[in-house]
């Protein structure tokens, strides 16, 4: 016995119904999704909703310097805020809100250098390039011209001023000190004298004046302490403490001859 066999129009009630069902499923379901959006605040595409906020602000150019002072710190304070909300709550959306505001900083900061090196190259005199070399080829150079205005202000200074060093005899950082006076004149001619603040002497200066106030009056505290000092003057110039090396000495003149203009002086 033959069963009849379900007829087309069977076949495309069915095919009906399930698309019905289907899309009653999809849009009953939405607004569940919609609903947990809505109550989980920072979560999903929700933490992205002010990206025409930060594009306005990007827009935003102060024209004073007051109000670029002014948006300056409110960048910090703001980048500030993102930062502790990030280490007192990690969480994916409160790091990434950080890294954000800080590359947006850097990004700032790295257009601010681009145009300070464009701005060197069209107007180098606005650098130091010519003074200050940053190659090594031009370092060398620069060391020497250095050391030749060392050795021709140093020649300069040895006939109006003479080395004093402040020293207590029997110390062995003011001994040191004392074998290092002379190298430094052996190596420039300086006159060296010697004031022992304890009434003895060194061993490579048995003569010696006794402190009678000249530390006082030079605001010498410790010992070894060294001054270059104008005898016509009785101006003096502190150079270093301790058991420095003829070099730093060298070194420590020349920046006080710079300082004060010493070999200009007639």
């Amino acid at each position: 016995m033959m069963r009849n066999k379900p007829s087309q129009s069977f076949f495309s009630v069915c095919n009906t119904l399930k698309i019905c069902l289907a899309v009653s499923v999809l849009f009953n379901t939405l607004p569940l999704f919609g609903g947990f959006y809505e109550e989980s605040g920072s979560q999903g595409f929700y933490f992205f909703e002010d990206p025409k906020e930060m594009e306005k602000s990007q827009k935003e150019k102060p024209k004073t310097p007051e109000e670029a002072a002014e948006l300056m710190a409110e960048q910090r304070e703001e980048l500030y805020k993102l930062r502790c909300l990030a280490i007192l709550s990690p969480s994916k959306e409160n790091v990434i809100r950080y890294i954000e505001e800080q590359n947006k900083i850097l990004s700032l900061s790295e257009n601010f250098a681009k145009e300070w090196q464009y701005l060197l190259l069209d107007l180098p005199e606005l650098g130091d390039g010519l003074t200050n070399p940053t190659t090594a080829s031009g370092i060398e150079v620069r060391k020497k011209l250095e050391e030749a205005s060392k050795k021709l202000i140093l020649e300069t200074l040895s006939e109006k001023y003479f080395l004093l060093l402040f020293a207590n005899g029997g110390e062995p950082y003011s001994e040191q000190a004392g074998k290092i006076a002379k190298q430094f004149s052996s190596v420039t001619d300086w006159e060296i004298r010697m004031v022992s603040m304890n009434g003895l002497s060194l061993q490579d200066f048995p003569d010696f004046e006794k402190d009678k106030g000249l530390s006082q009056k030079y605001g010498v505290k410790n010992a070894p302490t060294f001054l270059i000092v104008n005898p016509e003057t009785k101006e003096g110039f502190h150079v270093g403490v301790g058991a420095l090396s003829a070099s730093d000495l060298i070194d420590n003149i020349y920046k006080q001859a710079k300082r004060h203009l010493l070999e200009e002086e007639k």
